[in-house]
């Protein structure tokens, strides 16, 4: 099955437990032959992050603010801009990834 995983943050940008357990989630699927690709934030991106995994973790969303930075900072047209800016880019995850689940 071809599972295409979407989240917030990706280990080894972690900031809890959730990043940790979405990425062992990811890694026994992968490990039971399922074909999976994660879909998450650029949050902490640069500089250039090393990763090994036997599958891809595309890092091309975008967040409203930094976690450290209130959300009500940003104006309502930059979270909609955001917001279109995500959904084209999850779309072309799919369309391209052509995920099951």
């Amino acid at each position: 099955m071809r599972i295409l995983i979407i989240t917030n943050l990706f280990p080894p940008v972690v900031l809890g437990g959730y990043e940790i357990e979405c990425r062992q989630i990811a890694d026994q699927l992968a490990k039971r032959g399922h074909t999976i690709q994660v879909l998450t934030s650029d949050y902490l991106k640069d500089p250039p992050i090393q990763e090994v995994v036997t599958y891809p973790a595309t890092r091309e969303l975008k967040l409203y603010a930094p976690f450290d930075q209130p959300l009500a900072s940003k104006r309502r047209r930059t979270r909609r801009q955001i917001d279109q800016l995500n959904y084209r880019t999850t779309l072309n995850s799919i369309n391209q990834f052509k995920p099951d689940a």
